[in-house]
């Protein structure tokens, strides 16, 4: 066998057991070298049997390494929780982590690096220093450099992580931060023996894209494929195996074009998730070969109309929304354009509208009458009643800007005011209690009584399961 090319493939397992660990060339030739006799040794070993225990002494290595970075990161994480990005950093903090970086081999040893590890630098030379070793080891802006930045030199983009990383950053990492997973959100998990395996889950995926889309065979032979492996919160009984296949742009269609898919990971066939928002194979077809009926073509009109009345206004887009409205605005969705809606539901437009539209159009809005508590009373009554029962300060209560405001005539002998407290300012997020998700807050007040008739909390995200929950939202 030719002595270079036997070389190059001993230089390659070697590289690619292991590709963030650094082994130099000079190293890797002294081990080639004392494998073919070329130094004295006490025993001449095999070709083979060397390259066994360079694996294995990489591989040691690799897991030292994967454990030393699993434990600093979360260090480097509470450093980000309480001075933000690395730019914000203290000196002492960033001199600590270029010393975790040199010792895992992924910032060389220098003169600038050893005066800056023993402490030899101005504070003003010292960030210059970390700055410009973090920068060129990230390839980012100084101002982008963070905790996921770092990891990414180590595991490769957040995209192609494995799914015991994926899982292990959420629970380690994204779990110190947050009290909690959004309940909109995936749930990382590692594969257990009743998942069936990556490679099938990947061909089942391909199989139905091929089937649905009528493509050929060889479509998805060339295309980058990344996977995740979860469950939600909706139902932890089911997990997914998540395959997104990405093909890359033609002259023709220069832009990629992503598939994802699910497969349920215990029966192995094609399923969805409407709360993610995932639809099978065939129902991505069914959505683009839909054509709406002339109800929806009419709903989306009276629909542009109002909303264009909105666009005058100097305030953020968010005002278009129906929950910004006025009240005679709304009052106007309720006799004007839900029948419409209703229409286009019996044609079968349901799913083209959407909740969002979807709920408010279950209720009846109005205007108040002479004999209703004013909006601004009826406010004070909702204050209070989350003060009250839910025990946070006025000053919290007060992060909640923009607070979306119904009158509900659905019962014309019991309306109601309604108010949702969903939005917080954009400086607020901050004020909120550490670890603390935003929390929404709902009040129902009798316009005629000012009794109380609901009121209660929901985290963010429970109102986008289903139709039932979206309507906690009007």
């Amino acid at each position: 066998m030719d002595a270079n090319k036997n070389d190059g493939r001993i230089k390659t397992a070697i590289d690619n057991s292991l590709s963030y660990m650094h082994l130099s060339e000079a190293r890797i030739q002294i081990i080639l070298s004392e494998a073919k006799g070329e130094k004295p040794m006490k025993r001449k070993l095999s070709l083979v049997l060397v390259l066994v225990i360079v694996i294995m002494l990489v591989s040691v290595a690799a897991l030292a390494a994967v454990l030393l970075w699993e434990d600093k990161a979360k260090e480097i994480k509470d450093i980000e929780m309480a001075q933000g990005y690395y730019a914000e950093w203290q000196s002492g903090d960033k001199i600590n982590l270029v010393r975790i970086l040199v010792e895992m081999g992924l910032i060389e040893k220098s003169g600038d690096v050893d005066e800056l590890l023993d402490g030899k630098l101005s504070d003003k030379d010292a960030h210059s220093v970390a700055d410009t070793l973090l920068v060129n080891l990230t390839g980012s802006r100084i101002e982008n450099v963070s905790l996921v930045e770092i990891t990414e030199t180590l595991w490769g983009s957040v995209y192609t992580w494995t799914e015991e990383q994926a899982a292990w950053w959420q629970q380690n990492i994204y779990l110190r931060e947050f009290d909690s997973i959004p309940l909109d959100r995936e749930i990382y998990l590692v594969p257990d023996e009743t998942a069936i395996p990556r490679q099938q889950a990947i061909d089942t995926a391909k199989q139905a894209l091929l089937d649905a889309f009528e493509l050929p065979g060889d479509y998805f032979d060339t295309a980058n494929v990344t996977t995740a492996f979860f469950t939600t919160h909706e139902d932890t009984s089911i997990h997914y195996w998540e395959v997104i296949l990405r093909i890359d742009g033609t002259p023709d269609y220069p832009n990629e074009i992503s598939y994802c898919t699910l497969v349920d990971s215990k029966t192995g066939e094609i399923t969805q998730n409407k709360t993610l928002g995932i639809p099978t194979p065939a129902e991505r077809v069914a959505m683009r070969d839909y054509v709406p009926s002339s109800s929806y073509d009419a709903f989306e009109t009276a629909l542009e109309e109002m909303q264009d009345k909105y666009e005058p206004l100097p305030v953020d887009r968010l005002y278009k929304q129906f929950e910004y409205w006025t009240l005679e605005d709304k009052a106007e969705f309720s006799k004007n354009i839900v029948p419409l809606i209703n229409e286009a539901v019996e044609q079968g437009d349901a799913e083209e509208i959407g909740y969002y539209w979807l709920a408010p159009a279950s209720f009846v809005y109005g205007v108040p009458s002479a004999d209703a508590i004013t909006q601004d009373d009826a406010k004070e009554i909702a204050d209070k009643a989350i003060l009250d029962k839910f025990g946070i300060s006025a000053d919290i209560l007060g992060l909640y800007q923009n607070v979306r405001v119904y009158y509900d005539i659905t019962s014309p002998d019991t309306p109601l005011w309604k108010f949702l407290y969903g939005t917080l300012g954009v400086d607020s997020y901050d004020a909120l209690p550490k670890n603390q998700q935003p929390i929404l807050y709902k009040v129902e007040i009798n316009a005629y009584t000012s009794d109380i008739v609901a009121c209660y909390e929901m985290i963010r995200g429970t109102q986008f399961q289903s139709l039932d929950t979206y309507k906690t939202m009007y």
